[in-house]
């Protein structure tokens, strides 16, 4: 849908706005950055799919979530404790990143970009029995390791259980 100003708003039912939001409802999020450019940023990624010659290499950066997720002003904890609220902050984190960062990113959907299941490095260290911290401020990492192989049975036997 384009808006009056020449920018894109992508509309869609997201469930909340964020930490403590309550219910579903449809939201429409503008992205300030006029569909003129878009296009043009679209053309130059299926030239260089193309092998055809381009003005320059096109550049679609995959920035982390630890970047990403203070620019939307949500707390890690928040972020991680939430799945709506996982949802909501990375599309807007797609949308500061298209308004924000000079790249050829052309949609807030696609590979790379998007919303997913964020769990960092902690699903795999979880599932092996390893502690996993939430800390308030900064993405989840793996407490201490898991001390023998012995160990690592239980919790997966826990985990099956």
């Amino acid at each position: 849908m384009r808006s009056s100003n020449g920018s894109v708003a992508v509309s869609g039912a997201v469930a909340g706005a964020g930490a403590g939001a309550a219910g579903s409802m449809a939201k429409v999020i503008e992205i300030g950055v006029p569909i003129e450019e878009l296009a043009e940023r679209r053309e130059r990624v299926l030239r260089a799919k193309r092998f055809e010659v381009n003005d320059r290499v096109p550049a679609i950066p995959a920035l982390a979530t630890r970047f990403l997720v203070p620019q939307v002003g949500v707390s890690f904890r928040d972020y991680y404790g939430d799945p709506e609220t996982m949802l909501w902050t990375q599309i807007l984190a797609q949308k500061w990143l298209m308004e924000n960062i000079r790249t050829d990113a052309y949609s807030i959907t696609g590979p790379w970009v998007g919303a997913w299941t964020d769990s960092q490095n902690t699903f795999e260290a979880g599932s092996l029995g390893c502690e996993v911290v939430f800390p308030e401020d900064d993405i989840p990492w793996a407490g201490a390791p898991v001390e023998n192989i012995n160990a690592m049975t239980e919790a997966a036997e826990g985990v099956a259980a």
